[in-house]
């Protein structure tokens, strides 16, 4: 295969670094790869050297600091793909410009190993002005879309978090449905692709209405009042509670509804439940 620059090095590690690898690969780039194991723990100074622009897929960003404490940064442009929170990526941009690189982006891949490279993937970057990401945007759309996300280091990290929130709440309450249901059905891959997410996926839509409302301070209920919710929510704990349910992922949700309630809000919409999520 002939290869086109610049040259890629991935410091990966697992399964993502290896998709990682494999899409620049397939892509035709110069790709070095470099994986931290037990058995070969030599520093990644040289794998660094050997290329314009690293990929860092390691365990987490003190693994980095580790890393690369002997890499020469000088000139290169270092894309971080690790989870982490907003804060270190804006102190791992200011340390990676410390030392030498010319560019920093800190990211989000909202995308499992088997679908980069793919239709289904994307990734937010932030950490540097627009027109920087735009410049290398063709090499990094292998891995999947590019969606920027601003100059502040941190955006990208506070997107990909706030996506997994979401996530982790349809986790929770996809899991309190399977115990729910675990006595009357157990097939519980039948109970939720037959009788729950069609119903979710026609909801979806509505916490669009419910973002505008939260956005321009819109207490309106624009369907059911906070009244009405409190009753289902209690009614839903309810029989969590008679099939011995775990009441947990719901229970911070319903005093949300119960404080707005008591507070004079029950004939108002979600926009006032969204503001006690606000410490």
């Amino acid at each position: 295969m002939t290869t086109k620059g610049p040259g890629i090095t991935v410091l990966g590690l697992g399964a993502m670094g290896s998709a990682l690898a494999r899409a620049f690969l397939r892509a035709g780039y110069e790709t070095h790869v470099w994986n931290r194991t037990r058995q070969r723990a030599a520093d990644a100074a040289s794998a660094v050297s050997a290329a314009d622009i690293l990929i860092i897929c390691l365990l987490d960003y003190n693994s980095i600091y580790e890393q690369l404490a002997s890499a020469n940064l000088s000139g290169k442009i270092a894309v971080n793909l690790i989870n982490g929170t907003p804060s270190d990526a804006r102190s791992m941009s200011a340390w990676a410009h410390e030392h030498g690189a010319a560019q920093y982006f800190d990211r989000g891949v909202m995308c499992v190993p088997e679908h980069v490279g793919s239709e289904h993937a994307f990734v937010y970057y932030s950490g540097e002005p627009e027109e920087e990401i735009r410049r290398i945007e063709h090499i990094l759309a292998v891995l999947g879309s590019v969606e920027y996300m601003g100059k502040d280091p941190g955006a990208a990290a506070l997107y990909d978090l706030a996506f997994l929130a979401a996530m982790y709440g349809m986790f929770a309450g996809a899991m309190t449905v399977f115990a729910m249901l675990r006595d009357s059905n157990p097939k519980a891959s039948q109970n939720w692709t037959q009788k729950i997410a069609p119903g979710l996926q026609a909801l979806l839509p509505s916490l669009g209405a419910v973002a505008a409302a939260v956005e321009v301070g819109d207490d309106s209920p624009h369907g059911h009042t906070n009244s009405m919710q409190q009753r289902g929510l209690y009614n839903i704990e309810v029989a969590c509670r008679e099939q011995g349910v775990d009441t947990g992922a719901l229970e911070f949700l319903e005093a949300a509804f119960d404080a707005v309630v008591a507070e004079g809000g029950g004939g108002g919409g979600m926009a006032m439940i969204a503001r006690k999520f606000t410490r």
